[in-house]
């Protein structure tokens, strides 16, 4: 089976070590790059082609829902999750409408994140 490749784009470095060494201990994925800022990621993702992009809503350069557009956009065959602060309805929206396809709250389950970086 192939491994699913993930790229983070999370401005907090203790989050991204989390995700990263969580989903290298479930197998199937490969973390091939992090960042911590979501402008370099439209050109991050066109070079690494990863199959998924973890995005998160609240980025130090760009809001994660413009990133998000602009990504799927440029690479329609991306797949993209948001993480935000809040669990709501008007961030799922919100996420769903502009391309990605989940929306979880920071807080979630980490089986949770799994599930949704497999769909």
């Amino acid at each position: 089976m192939d491994r699913i490749r993930v790229l983070l784009t999370i401005p907090h470095p203790g989050l991204r070590q989390t995700i990263r060494e969580f989903l290298e201990s479930r197998g199937g994925f490969e973390v091939v790059g992090e960042l911590g800022a979501g402008l370099p990621t439209i050109e991050a993702a066109q070079q690494l082609l990863p199959d998924v992009v973890l995005v998160d809503l609240r980025l130090p350069d760009a809001n994660g829902l413009e990133v998000t557009s602009r990504l799927v956009g440029e690479l329609p065959s991306l797949r993209v999750v948001l993480l935000g602060d809040e669990e709501t309805d008007a961030y799922r929206q919100a996420a769903l409408g502009c391309g990605a396809r989940a929306y979880l709250c920071k807080l979630a389950p980490l089986d949770e994140l799994h599930r949704a970086l497999l769909r």
